[in-house]
């Protein structure tokens, strides 16, 4: 397997997990957003 073809498949591995785990980090995005927000007020 060539270098570049391993980083490929890193690549798309990686994605993938990211896909899964978008969901998680909105939510964990808007949770410190408001939290952000809170302690300003």
């Amino acid at each position: 397997m060539s270098e570049q073809s391993a980083k490929a498949i890193t690549l798309f591995l990686g994605n993938k997990v990211a896909g899964l785990h978008i969901i998680d980090l909105v939510n964990n995005m808007l949770i410190i957003t408001y939290a952000a927000c809170q302690t300003r007020i």
